[in-house]
């Protein structure tokens, strides 16, 4: 390495040292080590962890102060991400209550820069594509006389400038299943976005993760002379970038069970990517699923190991609850998880069995799973309230099959629950088909 490049990373790293030691104040509790060989991985974290004011300032300062922040899309798309889910819970309830201070969203500093930009330079493509990245769901930044949502920033950006790889990738993020955008005198879908992304910069990691994520199982994808599934965009994204915790997930999720992938010279199973993922980002918000993945992918009696600590299943998914209470699959794991007069701590509240149920039904009235255990939970005679509603036994797998008609554990359980005539019959048959897979209904 040249000395005088040696000596410019020296400075700037010791800058980026003084931002974080800036904002951690040690009343926080966190440790910067001043030879941390990347002290840009604690950013996110950091972001977190502090006032809404002070988190944007340190998005700002940490970008000035570090080149190396700048280029990694990864970080700084968690980084961002940690912020945005901030400002969304503060504008759904408009103003939120700090103790006696009532704070009133505003935009944030990076967001006015680009719009100045964009103000005296309406055809500065890059800032239009740095203004969509700034903006969080369902809001608008004003240029003009016009507000630009994130997507049409995006738009904007391309229509500029349309070999913007960073602003492909972000079009097909902002657009739900089934929309389109238009650029120029055509249409693009998420997924078209995406591999007009890779088509553009064929190591752009975000965007095979993005692709992957976009593919329906079956179903491949053409970038350059190759196909690629849904798996195998996962595995290009963690060839170019095998610390990207997403990834590590989604592969995890593409994987069957006994079914194996591999990074570079290892394989990984589908408890193993979820283990990579889980090590990466141990706390963030965003990966409570991966928690839940590997609760899921462990036996009975079977534990993980995350760096010196071990977890079951049901660790697991208590874990995934703290980070994210409203985690309705996570409940009802749980719930499965817990034997009969078991209970299992979250926050300061101990849940049974059956009141697992009950709040992944309060938050996910349609989840199937959680209708049908809550069913089998239930004794005979014996109701449970949701809402303004009381359940029997037989009522919570009719309301499991009335979300999913397909669910072959709730017609089981429903044929059981009828009694031996022409109903469990009927049931019990139809139970049979769905899991023998001759019902073409």
């Amino acid at each position: 390495m040249p000395q005088h490049t040696r000596r410019f990373a020296t400075k700037w790293r010791n800058n980026l040292f003084h931002v974080l030691l800036m904002f951690t104040a040690d009343k926080r509790g966190r440790s910067i080590n001043s030879h941390d060989k990347d002290p840009e991985k604690h950013v996110p974290l950091l972001i977190e962890s502090l006032s809404l004011e002070d988190a944007e300032r340190c998005l700002l300062e940490v970008k000035l102060a570090s080149p190396t922040f700048r280029e990694d899309t990864i970080l700084m798309d968690n980084a961002r991400r940690s912020l945005d889910q901030r400002m969304r819970s503060i504008r759904s309830g408009g103003i939120s209550q700090l103790g006696a201070k009532q704070i009133q969203y505003r935009p944030n500093a990076e967001q006015q820069c680009y719009v100045q930009v964009l103000r005296l330079d309406p055809k500065n493509a890059e800032a239009w594509t740095n203004l969509g990245t700034s903006l969080s769901v369902g809001e608008t930044a004003q240029i003009g006389s016009d507000r630009y949502t994130e997507q049409q920033c995006y738009v904007q950006a391309l229509t500029l400038n349309p070999k913007d790889v960073q602003a492909w990738n972000n079009l097909g993020t902002s657009l739900g299943v089934g929309e389109k955008a238009q650029i120029g005198s055509d249409r693009y879908t998420g997924q078209q976005c995406y591999i007009q992304a890779l088509t553009l910069d064929p190591k752009h990691t975000n965007a095979w993760n993005n692709l992957g994520a976009s593919l329906s199982v079956g179903v491949t994808a053409q970038i350059g002379s190759d196909r690629y599934t849904k798996q195998q965009c996962y595995i290009q994204a963690l060839t170019l970038t095998p610390k990207q915790a997403e990834a590590w997930n989604n592969l995890g999720d593409s994987l069957g069970v006994g079914e194996t992938a591999q990074i570079g010279s290892d394989r990984y199973t589908k408890q193993q990517c979820y283990l990579q993922a889980v090590t990466l980002e141990p706390m963030g918000p965003k990966y409570s699923n991966v928690w839940n993945n590997l609760g899921a992918s462990l036996g009975v009696g079977e534990t993980a190991q995350i760096g010196s600590d071990c977890y079951t299943e049901q660790q697991c998914y208590v874990k995934t609850l703290t980070l994210d209470p409203k985690h309705a699959g996570a409940w009802t794991n749980l719930g499965a998880s817990l034997g009969v007069g078991e209970t299992a701590q979250i926050g300061s509240d101990r849940y049974t069995k059956q009141q697992c149920y009950l709040q992944a039904l309060t938050l996910e009235p349609k989840h199937a799973d959680a209708w049908n255990n809550l069913g089998a939970s239930l004794g005979v005679g014996e109701t449970a309230q949701i809402g303004r509603d009381r359940y029997t036994k037989q009522q919570c797998y009719l309301q499991a099959l009335g979300s999913k008609p397909k669910h072959q554990k709730a017609w089981n359980n429903l044929g059981t629950s009828l009694g031996v005539g022409p109903g469990w019959e009927s049931a019990i048959q139809k139970a049979e088909m769905l899991r023998t897979g001759i019902d073409g209904h």
